[in-house]
């Protein structure tokens, strides 16, 4: 019986070693997750909408914007060349709110007014930018020239709105020592959950009223998340908690929009009916 139980610990041992040398290790787009990133400054952006906008020093009408219904949507996802697959889905699932949703692209160009460095965050989309934006330009492009040039795009496809959005996901890895200490063996890196992450992933969006040149609403969102794994494979669980976090992020961001809009469809509706 105790031989048997030390061919069974030899047995395994020798599989953990083999596939310690040979099994491939799951990457982040060909590579490990990255630790610093330049993201599109969304922020930074989205504001400079309002730049010399006529009405900054003056007194504002207090009733909002209102909006029509069903309405044509454009869909622009900041930093992306269309926007993810689940969020338009999300979106199409409420035809009596948004007669289309189209998606059109929405990449900066590569100039240091849209950029901003991040450490341990990726961007929710997932187009990592790893090089540092150009500092000048000879015909430099504003934030707000981009937007407008979005806006115009959505305005040729027939949108009555375009809905631009992005956010970013930050996240730890925090080492339990006590248990990091096991790592010195090869069972132990494999299956002694020593390293902790936890995520928490935002997402804002704003809809602009195309014809108007105008924004009519904000939505956002966010979501945590967190998980254990050993050190051989903490890259790869790391990977893939982004991964669902990016999904669960989007859907829900795309779940407010739809319950901001209908309440602000259904705002819009007495005094539209009050005008004719």
């Amino acid at each position: 019986m105790t031989a048997n139980i030390r061919l069974a610990f030899l047995v395994l041992f020798f599989v953990l070693l083999v596939s310690a040398c040979t099994a491939p290790s799951m990457r982040y787009s060909g590579g490990e997750v990255p630790r610093g990133t330049y993201q599109v400054n969304y922020s930074a952006l989205l504001l400079d909408f309002y730049r010399n906008d006529p009405r900054m020093h003056q007194a504002a009408s207090a009733e909002p914007m209102t909006v029509k219904v069903p309405a044509r949507l454009a869909v622009a996802q900041l930093g992306e060349l269309q926007a993810a697959s689940n969020f338009l889905t999300e979106l199409r699932g409420s035809p009596e709110l948004l007669a289309s949703v189209a998606s059109v692209p929405a990449v900066p160009p590569d100039l240091a007014g849209f950029y901003q460095y991040t450490e341990q965050s990726v961007s929710l989309g997932g187009t990592e930018r790893r090089h540092a934006p150009q500092q000048e330009s000879k015909d430099p492009l504003t934030p707000k020239d981009f937007l407008q040039e979005l806006r115009l795009m959505s305005l040729d496809l027939g949108s009555d709105y375009l809905l631009v959005y992005g956010g970013s996901i930050d996240f730890r890895t925090k080492e339990e020592a006590v248990l990091k200490l096991l790592d010195l063996t090869i069972v132990g890196a494999f299956i002694i959950p020593s390293e902790a992450h936890s995520l928490q992933g935002r997402a804002i969006g704003l809809l602009i009223d195309v014809k108007q040149n105008r924004i009519v609403l904000s939505t956002a969102a966010d979501t945590t998340s967190r998980g254990l794994a050993s050190s051989r494979y903490s890259e790869s669980a790391l990977r893939n908690l982004i991964t669902d976090i990016r999904v669960e992020l989007q859907k829900n961001l795309a779940k407010e929009f739809v319950k901001n809009f209908t309440a602000r469809a259904l705002q819009s509706r007495p005094q539209t009916l009050s005008k004719n």
